[in-house]
């Protein structure tokens, strides 16, 4: 509906802290994770147009789950 009315519309992931962060453990498997999840959003949305974005990182949190600090 919001393409076929001209707008833009954003597909993102949002507070995916349970497994989405800057914690160094689990690197490679959350890799694997994030790219299984955004291969298969895109391939869904594939042919979409220009109208659609995807955005990969919503606020994401360290690993304590808030957004300060290094």
């Amino acid at each position: 509906m919001i393409l076929d009315e001209g707008m833009f519309c954003i597909i993102n992931t949002h507070h995916e802290q349970s497994w989405l962060n800057t914690s160094s453990t689990g690197l490679s498997t959350r890799k694997t994770k994030f790219k299984n999840l955004w291969t298969a959003i895109s391939n869904r949305f594939k042919g979409y147009g220009d109208h659609l974005l995807f955005e990969g990182f919503n606020k994401i949190l360290k690993a304590e789950g808030d957004w300060l600090g290094a």
